[in-house]
């Protein structure tokens, strides 16, 4: 699991749910999975929504990934990719953000038996088709990209090569805390370098 993943204790998502979206609020349950945000979904008002929780890291000031979000959905959604619409996003306090979406059916391809993924692999690879046909002729740069789609690298040889930044992406941290192992790493991105030569 993430060290970055923000952790929310159940009674303190359904006071704020209380507070923000209605009174009663049930089925209230966790949703595992998720690298940075913590998800519950919830029913309010005879609809299932879910709420994600993101504690920015220093220096982060605003729900930036969470107008990603919204941006994608709003520019890229279509019965082809299904992305959720999100109907708020706000602070919680001065480091904590939120998002509230309507909840979709189905399940996470990490927790599909081997046959379930069989059966949902022609889908899976449509929207995969459907994502890589996007135009996006109209947005700049390559790699991470901000709530107005545009990107920060020149080149996308430039966004790969930079994935080696221990300023941005924390790897010492990692390779302390997590399951990534610094040689494999290592020799990974030796190969991608020569790759890109």
């Amino acid at each position: 699991m993430s060290t970055a993943k923000t952790h929310v204790e159940t009674d303190t998502v359904l006071a704020f749910l209380r507070h923000k979206v209605d009174r009663e609020i049930t089925a209230l349950q966790i949703i595992e999975g998720g690298e940075t945000s913590q998800a519950f979904s919830f029913s309010a008002q005879g609809k299932e929504f879910v709420v994600r929780f993101h504690r920015a890291a220093e220096g982060e000031t605003d729900a930036n990934d969470y107008q990603k979000d919204k941006f994608v959905a709003i520019h890229f959604s279509s019965l082809d990719i299904p992305i959720p619409g999100i109907f708020d996003i706000g602070r919680v306090d001065e480091r904590m953000f939120y998002a509230i979406t309507p909840k979709c059916a189905g399940l996470t391809l990490d927790k599909l038996t081997s046959r379930e993924m069989q059966a949902v692999l022609p889908a899976f690879m449509r929207v995969l088709d459907a994502t890589h046909n996007v135009d996006i002729s109209q947005y700049s740069n390559y790699g991470t990209f901000d709530s107005q789609g545009n990107a920060l690298y020149k080149t996308w040889k430039h966004f790969i090569l930079d994935i080696s930044d221990e300023s941005q992406f924390k790897w010492l941290r990692l390779f302390q805390d997590t399951f990534l192992e610094k040689d494999i790493f290592e020799l990974c991105f030796g190969c991608i370098n020569e790759l890109l030569r």
